[in-house]
């Protein structure tokens, strides 16, 4: 009988020799832990304490960080909530007591509700207040939310001098939070609002510059002319408006629109 190519046999002597090398190994291993656990009863112990209260701790700080979030998230909704409906009854407000056919009774009733929509706004910041000033809260991104609603409060408010501050803030602590850009606009909106043109002007550019050559961009840029006209620096407006129709020409037609007419309007010399 032929023997099979690359077959192998296995000496059973060194496979017994092998398996009591490895039992030898591990029995040892064993015994050495044995005797430092003996001699070092109390360090073990110990350190297996700190290791229970370590495990403890963090399954404490991790359950009470997600409830906190949770709850962070919660208090936002409702006072958010609060907030959207003094909005709409703001608005209400504003359209009903407009076309009522008797003006006295139409004025009384528009200052009724906005005084109760008001006092909704306020009921909301102090609630908004209390999420962003908050501890607990520290590591939810309700934090930032709860900011920027309350500088949206002060505007609904038409309290200009709050809204521009609060804007600021947020967009000085959260540069890369999606609403950056809304709070540095409003910020702007809320300074041309107090005819702070100089100050408008700079977060007007401060956009501006942080949007390359976005709509967000064209626009800021427009606004910019805007600003130096009402300072009436009509140079410099004539030439972010000139700025504005070259480097937009393709790529945002409304603005491209605005900035030709207002060239018209103040005259291009």
């Amino acid at each position: 009988m032929m023997k099979r190519k690359g077959s192998t046999k296995t000496n059973p002597d060194t496979t017994r020799e092998d398996v009591h090398v490895r039992r030898n190994a591990i029995e040892t291993a064993l015994l050495d832990i044995k005797h430092y656990v003996q001699n070092n009863g109390r360090v073990v112990l110990r350190a297996g304490l700190i290791l229970v209260l370590l495990v403890i701790t963090g399954a404490v700080f991790y359950g009470v960080l997600g409830s906190a979030k949770k709850s962070s998230y919660e208090e936002l909704y409702k006072a958010r909530k609060i907030l959207t409906e003094a909005k709409e009854q703001l608005d209400m407000a504003d359209l009903l007591g407009g076309v009522s056919d008797k003006p006295k009774e139409g004025s009384s009733f528009q200052e009724k509700s906005r005084k109760e929509a008001i006092g909704k706004v306020d009921q909301s910041i102090q609630a908004l207040r209390n999420i962003e000033g908050s501890l607990l809260y520290s590591f939810s991104g309700a934090k930032a939310l709860a900011s920027y609603y309350i500088a949206m409060a002060h505007l609904y408010k038409v309290d200009y001098t709050q809204a521009a501050d609060q804007f600021a803030r947020f967009a000085d602590k959260n540069p890369d939070y999606f609403l950056a850009i809304s709070a540095k606009k409003k910020q702007g909106y809320s300074l041309e609002m107090l005819k702070k043109y100089k100050e408008a002007f700079a977060a007007y550019s401060e956009l501006y510059k942080k949007n390359g050559d976005s709509y967000m961009a064209a626009q800021a840029l427009f606004d910019m002319g805007r600003m130096a006209e009402k300072q009436q620096q009509l140079d410099i407006a004539r030439k972010h408006y000139t700025d504005l129709i070259q480097k937009f020409q393709n790529k945002s037609f409304y603005f491209v629109r605005m900035a030709q007419k207002r060239l018209y309007l103040i005259g291009k010399s």
